[in-house]
Parts: structure tokens; sequence; C-alpha cells
């Protein structure tokens, strides 16, 4: 989980092996006591995509939060290893994963003022920005447009560096139409 503080916050469900399952992309507001939000979520296998509502019961400063999102009750913890800064400016180089269970590789260019282009092996070409947030966190903001013989998706949502040697990146994603939603993970080579 991501919140940002633009009370945005971006939520990945995982199965035990780290294969994303679902996307959450949801706003937050917080008044005396309590915090609620709403926003989609996308199962990342069928694009199936539903509206969703958080609220957090308890929250304890710089360490935990707890309450129900869409029904169900869930606990996180803070990761302070997530503050300080990221740069799209330190992502600049070439990117490689695979997602769909290894079915498909994708590759990323990103340059010194955070242009992506790309593609993927099956055919989709990639293109978009990565721009510096403001939040203190190592967090940029992505758009992209996914371009997939002639079907095109405007993806948007955020990138995080996952490791303290900057080679492996998560970019979480929902197309703006809120029917796609994914995860690519990436290394840089």
């Amino acid at each position: 989980m991501v919140s940002l503080g633009d009370a945005t916050l971006w939520l990945v469900e995982e199965m035990a092996d780290r294969v994303p399952v679902a996307v959450t992309k949801a706003t937050w507001s917080a008044s005396t006591g309590a915090i609620t939000g709403a926003g989609r979520r996308v199962v990342v296998a069928t694009g199936t995509g539903s509206d969703v509502s958080l609220s957090v019961s308890a929250v304890s400063a710089g360490a935990s939060l707890s309450g129900n999102f869409n029904g169900a009750s869930y606990s996180w913890t803070y990761d302070a290893s997530g503050t300080g800064s990221l740069t799209s400016a330190s992502l600049q180089g070439t990117w490689t994963g695979q997602f769909n269970q290894g079915a498909v590789a994708l590759t990323w260019t990103i340059s010194s003022t955070g242009q992506i282009t790309g593609s993927s092996t099956t055919g989709c070409i990639y293109d978009g920005t990565l721009s510096d947030r403001t939040d203190n966190l190592k967090v940029v903001s992505l758009k992209v447009s996914e371009n997939c013989a002639g079907t095109v998706k405007s993806l948007t949502g955020v990138g995080i560096v996952v490791d303290p040697t900057g080679r492996f990146a998560s970019f979480v994603y929902m197309a703006d139409s809120g029917n796609a939603a994914g995860v690519f993970r990436l290394t840089k080579q």
C-alpha cells in the first residue's frame, strides 16, 4: 500500500508468490478521529472493476493502521524505508521484466527527463513519462500510453524502487477507463 500526500492511495493485492490479483486506487479524507475513502478495485486477470470503500478505525502514528477495506478487515504496518525522495532522473536506463506469469516480456527505456519508450513481446508499444513527486516518498508518478494493435489505453500510476540498490522497481497502474490494472516489476539492466 502506498498513501500519497495528495490523498491518493494505491493498494496491490497479491498471492503468496507475488502474482498481482487486484489493484485499487482510492482517494481518502481525514476528519476528527476517522479516515474514509472510495475508489476503484480492478482484478488484474479479467479487468473487472468495482467501486470500493475504505475506513480506518485505528491509527498509530508512524506505526500502523487498521480498518475496513471493501467489507474486509485489514491492517497495515508503516515502513519508513519508503520515505525520502526518488527522482525520475535516478531511474534513467533500460528496464526489463516479465508479466502474465512470464508469458510476456517488457522493455522500457527511461531518459534522464523521465520520458518512457518501450515495447513488449506481444507487440504493444509504450510511450509516456515519469514525474517527480513532492511528498517525501520514494515514489514517482507514472503516465503511459499503451498501444496494442491499435487499441490504446491511457495508464496512470506510481513507480516505486523496491530495493536499496535501485535495480528493482515496481510500476503500479490503472487504466483511466478503470477496466485494466496491473503491476510491472522491472529490473534495471
